[in-house]
């Protein structure tokens, strides 16, 4: 018998062995991944959100959006809820739509009949095993391997969706001060210090943030992380003056007003490394798509092209790309909507995009 089309396009996304079922192997696949299907390739600027791409002030965007429909955000508990409301609801962010279903993302890179490019559907793996249970644990500690996935309470989520409030003085001052953090303890070409810099925040997690648990932790990072205890000084004191600057304060000071009480201790080594995210927002739709977003905290970059070349640098050994060829995709749309029930009406669960799935039926 020979083999569907969608089925063919799933395993090279999926990277499935030969003879397993589409539906057996996405839900059998030991990963948890994450797609994107987009009805064209955007060149350099693929993956990048639509807050780069249209180049708006994301200050300015969220502050008005807030202020015209503030009701909407009455019952929300934080920043990270309120960015992905955003995002749902189209206000140009700095999130990017994936999905976890990868039938959902082969939908939207041949949904449009209109387009005759070649479409394109992206894999990400993450962190965690299976559907989101990982023997306990809620993240591994295997960043350099995967995508990281995290939730809508995370810390990382709450520093950085509050950042993108920050006025654009606020947010160039900060990128500055960590770049001469970095530069400082010449974090970017040593891998010592770049492990210590995560021993010393997991400390101060811990804890140790008094004046006696700075001498614990110079200890540690002596006899642990195998730093001098120049070096280790060095990291306390220069850590020290970033967490105190201008900049941080305000962060800082912008987070407690949004959560309440927040330890100031945040990793700003972390801040520009894209994650997924499982939105807070329960609506009709993201729960139809299957939807997650892609935080991306490129805060110094000048365009789109260059948020594309960081994504794709970041997730190089994360992420993969399949093309669709445009000759496939109306046998495609064909197939996911007969045998899969994926369409234009069940993709988007409202009375319009039901009225225009019927009128597609009938072209």
């Amino acid at each position: 018998m020979e083999e569907l089309l969608t089925e063919s396009y799933i395993k090279k996304m999926i990277k499935l062995p030969p003879g397993n079922a589409v539906l057996d192997g996405i839900h059998q696949t030991k990963q948890m991944l994450f797609f994107r299907g987009q009805s064209c390739s955007h060149g350099k600027s693929d993956l990048s959100a639509s807050l780069y791409r249209n180049s708006k002030a994301e200050e300015s965007l969220i502050h008005e959006y807030i202020t015209r429909f503030s009701k909407e955000f009455l019952a929300m508990r934080n920043n990270g809820e309120r960015l992905a409301q955003m995002q749902h609801n189209g206000l140009d962010t700095r999130l990017l739509d994936v999905t976890s279903n990868a039938l959902v993302a082969l939908y939207f890179a041949v949904a449009d009949p209109e387009n005759t490019d070649d479409g394109i559907v992206w894999t990400f793996s993450t962190n965690m095993i299976g559907s989101g249970k990982n023997d306990g644990s809620r993240e591994e500690q295997c960043k350099s391997q995967y995508l990281q996935l995290k939730y809508y309470d995370s810390d990382l989520l709450e520093v950085l969706s509050t950042l993108c409030t920050l006025k654009e003085s606020f947010k160039k001052l900060l990128w500055k001060d960590i770049k001469e953090f970095k530069k400082t303890l010449g974090i970017s070409n040593n891998h010592k210090m770049q492990s210590a810099v995560n021993e010393y925040f997991k400390s101060l997690s811990n804890g140790w943030g008094t004046a006696s648990g700075n001498d614990c932790i110079k200890q540690h990072l002596v006899s642990d992380s195998g730093l001098s205890e120049k070096e280790a000084e060095a990291l306390i004191k220069a850590h020290r003056e970033l967490n105190e600057s201008p900049a941080a304060r305000e962060l800082y000071q912008k987070i407690g007003n949004d959560i309440g009480s927040f330890d100031k201790i945040i990793n700003f080594t972390d801040l520009e490394t894209p994650f997924v995210f499982d939105p807070p927002v329960s609506n009709e739709r993201i729960r139809a798509q299957s939807g997650y977003f892609i935080f991306e905290p490129f805060f110094d970059a000048k365009n789109a092209e260059e948020v594309g070349e960081k994504m794709k640098e970041a997730l190089k050994e994360v992420c993969v790309s399949v093309p669709i060829k445009s000759s496939d995709k109306k046998q495609l749309r064909n197939e996911l909507d007969q045998l899969y029930a994926i369409n234009r009406q069940t993709m988007f669960p409202d009375v319009f995009a039901g009225a225009q799935y019927i009128n597609d039926c009938e072209r």
